[in-house]
């Protein structure tokens, strides 16, 4: 793709760019961002083609831009996307292996959607099977749809639709991180969460939050109405000026600062207030952060984040960029540039970070669209026909009118019969959707229970086991307990406990059959000291030091006390051990019970 304009519609904002994309140079010209007007845009969805044609035709000759070829790069939920592992095969037959088993992925009706995939690695499993691993995108006709209206409208060539989860891929690829890498891209309504793995992704969540949450904290904070509230203007003035602490404050830190605010009511004070107030804002943003990476580590017990990439026009507030590496505790670094991409910057609004997705998309974009939209082509018939076919023709002409007229009126009737249906299935498709939202939500909550549960909540049930069936002269020296397993040191003086316990731990109902030990034989010589006590030369007798101290205490004689130390060594052979193993699973132990 040469030059084109790219152009990104989102509900609070609409950006747009010319991207000349060249193999080893890419020039971004021409890049404003405007308000998209209220009512417009529906998550992706345009509702008014032709009114947003309007705007940003009205942008795009103020710019002007002279380009007539289009592409967009679109966001929603409605778009469901699957990271997919399958046996390879060659590219030709990746979308027919992809339709055959979309009702795997997809709890929707695959007629209504476009099914299109991104090849993320080819790689070979450990039964040296060689696999493919894909993004796996499916979008509703009726969300493209409105994407070649507006073009229709703008009278401009579409030459592509853009997925911004494809554009994160493309950006983080221009990078090339080392190791596992996390890419938060915040918009202004909406966020990005994609973990990659050695430069593959690994991960994508979308987040419904972003910048907005600093903006509508502001307004609360000014107690400004809605009517009156510029959120473009919030916006810019949250990117200047410094207004996110490093730390996130508990509700003391609030109450404080609104006390100070209270008692002093200077501008110090208000703007100290302000920035608590508006950090608290990001709370939430930062525990569905966390749950994502959460979530990722307990399905990679083994892998650790390096690094964090900020993009978006969320991560130009200032101070974000250091609440997130604060709170997250990973090096955070904002994307402000790429190779090879030339790029001047023009306001707040326009920054490198906000427009980066646009920049990228244009590079190897995956290509929403569909066959369904594409015109058909109406092949023209000769006239070099004899005469008497002619004749004929014109005879039969008459005849084929009234014919004609009839069948036009019958499939008049079934159009309009169709389109009602049409109209009334919109809301089956919506409960449709509904219904693959509410499964992620049920998914992602039963992967977290999974998460938080461990063998390890059964710890105190399993040591009550030991201690009812662990023979008496057994002694733990010392015990390591891990969410996998546990490791013991024991000692004993005699080897039939030892079997005993090795044979109780085999058979406990929370640990797997595969107990591990190693016994060693050792001498123990243990050293007892014991006093010979004189009253005036004479013995007394012969005591412990405990017993001499009572002895002591209760003496009411007047003579003279002197002692005199006795040791005692007494070598005796011990076993000692060590014990190690591992938990059953979750489900292993519920059956059991």
């Amino acid at each position: 793709m040469s030059k084109v304009l790219n152009i990104e519609i989102g509900r609070i904002l609409t950006r747009m760019c010319e991207v000349d994309y060249k193999k080893n140079h890419n020039h971004v010209e021409n890049n404003c961002v405007f308000e998209t007007p209220p009512g417009l845009v529906n998550d992706g969805q345009i509702d008014q083609p032709g009114d947003m044609a309007d705007t940003l035709l009205h942008y795009i000759s103020e710019q002007q831009i002279k380009l007539k070829r289009v592409m967009f790069t679109i966001s929603s939920t409605r778009i469901v996307t699957r990271e997919v592992v399958l046996p390879y095969v060659t590219k030709d037959k990746i979308v027919n292996m992809l339709q055959a088993n979309a009702a795997d992925y997809l709890p929707v009706k695959v007629q209504d959607y476009h099914l299109t995939y991104k090849l993320l690695d080819v790689f070979t499993d450990e039964s040296k099977v060689k696999r493919m691993k894909l993004l796996f995108l499916a979008v509703p006709l009726g969300l493209l749809e409105g994407y070649y209206d507006l073009a229709k409208y703008m009278n401009m060539s579409l030459e592509c639709i853009e997925y911004t989860g494809n554009s994160i891929i493309e950006m983080i690829n221009q990078i090339k991180p080392e190791g596992v890498a996390l890419s938060i891209h915040m918009g202004e309504a909406g966020s990005v969460i994609t973990v990659f793995k050695d430069g593959v992704m690994d991960l994508q969540r979308h987040v419904s939050s972003g910048a907005m949450l600093a903006v509508d904290a502001m307004q609360e904070f000014e107690d400004v109405p809605d009517d009156d509230f510029n959120r473009m203007e919030s916006l810019q003035k949250l990117i200047r000026d410094d207004v996110v602490n490093t730390v996130l404050p508990s509700e003391d830190d609030i109450a404080e600062a609104n006390e100070k605010y209270n008692q002093v009511r200077d501008d110090f004070t208000r703007r100290a207030f302000q920035k608590v107030y508006i950090t608290r804002a990001f709370a939430h943003y930062l525990g569905q952060l966390l749950r994502i990476i959460d979530y990722y580590r307990s399905k990679n017990p083994d892998v650790g984040l390096d690094s964090v990439y900020l993009s978006g026009i969320g991560t130009e507030i200032k101070g974000i960029d250091g609440l997130i590496e604060f709170e997250l505790g990973i090096k955070t670094r904002k994307i402000t540039s790429l190779p090879k991409v030339e790029f001047t910057r023009y306001s707040e609004l326009n920054s490198f970070p906000a427009m980066v997705l646009l920049i990228c998309g244009a590079m190897r974009p995956t290509n929403l669209m569909s066959e369904y939209f594409s015109k058909k082509k109406v092949r023209s018939t000769s006239l070099a026909f004899p005469v008497t076919i002619a004749i004929i023709g014109a005879v039969a002409a008459a005849g084929l009118i009234v014919f004609g007229n009839l069948r036009e009126r019958a499939a008049q009737k079934r159009y309009d019969e169709l389109s009602a249906e049409a109209e009334r299935l919109k809301a089956v498709e919506l409960v449709i959707q509904k219904e693959a939202d509410m499964k992620d939500v049920y998914d992602n909550m039963i992967m977290l229970k999974e998460y938080t549960q461990n063998p390890n909540q059964y710890f105190v049930d399993f040591m009550n086991e030991l201690e009812e069936n662990m023979p008496s002269d057994i002694r733990i020296e010392d015990m390591t307990i891990s969410a996998n397993g546990f490791t013991m040191n024991m000692t004993t003086e005699n080897w039939t406990s030892a079997a005993e316990v090795l044979a109780q731990l085999r058979n406990s109902k929370y640990l797997q059959s595969g107990v591990t030990y190693n016994i060693k034989e050792e001498d123990d010589m243990t050293q007892k000291t014991r006093y010979e006590v004189f009253e005036d030369d004479e013995l007394v007798g012969t005591m412990t030091e405990s017993a001499f101290k009572d002895w002591v205490k209760d003496y009411r004689g007047e003579g003279t006390i002197t002692t005199r130390e006795l040791k005692e060594e007494n070598t005796k052979k011990v076993f000692t051990f060590n014990v190690s193993g591992l938990y059953k699973t979750m489900y292993e132990i519920e059956q059991s019970k």
